[in-house]
């Protein structure tokens, strides 16, 4: 009797863990007494200096952006202190707002939804790997308003690959180097 009651409690309580990880961790519960299997992706080689990627919730993909292309754009200068391990550093940086890039590519937002575009953001990612998380809600002039940079140039020198600064963070945490993807993901419902 009481072996009937321990398995009927932990029949329970893996039917709940299994609803609550179809729900929250993206995809249903394995069955019991089986091993979830796992897929490996293939990683694609990062662009070639001077080139980036700006795709996801957008209208319009750009595969392959390049540094000639956004010198084309209208371009903003200004100057970025922000902490490292090593103190405090202070440069000039010059590049075209990334709120610009997003919205000449469309954010594809849902128009019957109210404020829709507060549900997206922009992952930008690094060569190696390294990536930050920017809400458009931030970007947007209507609402944070935050001055981020696709910067070409660091103190008048160019840059191979452009770096995203991040005006008024106290770190360079978000100052992603070598940037080879702007990802623009909803994050919404």
């Amino acid at each position: 009797m009481i072996r009937t009651g321990i398995r009927l409690v932990l029949a329970i309580v893996a039917l709940i863990v299994g609803v609550i990880c179809a729900a929250g961790c993206g995809g249903p519960a394995a069955p019991t007494g089986t091993v979830p299997t796992t897929t490996t992706s293939v990683v694609a080689p990062p662009p070639p200096p001077g080139h980036l990627a700006l795709v996801g919730a957008v209208k319009r993909q750009r595969a392959d952006l390049t540094i000639d292309q956004l010198k084309t754009m209208p371009m903003q200068t200004v100057s970025a202190t922000f902490g490292t391990s090593k103190g405090s550093e202070t440069h000039v940086e010059a590049g075209v707002p990334v709120i610009a890039l997003v919205n000449d590519a469309g954010l594809a937002i849902d128009g019957a939804r109210k404020h829709d575009e507060l549900n997206f953001a922009v992952l930008v990612v690094g060569a190696d790997g390294y990536s930050a998380l920017l809400s458009y809600g931030e970007l947007a002039p209507e609402t944070g308003n935050r001055q981020v940079l696709l910067a070409l140039t660091q103190d008048n020198v160019a840059l191979t690959r452009p770096r995203v600064v991040v005006i008024g963070d106290v770190k360079g945490s978000r100052y992603v180097s070598d940037v080879v993807k702007l990802q623009v993901v909803r994050v919404g419902p």
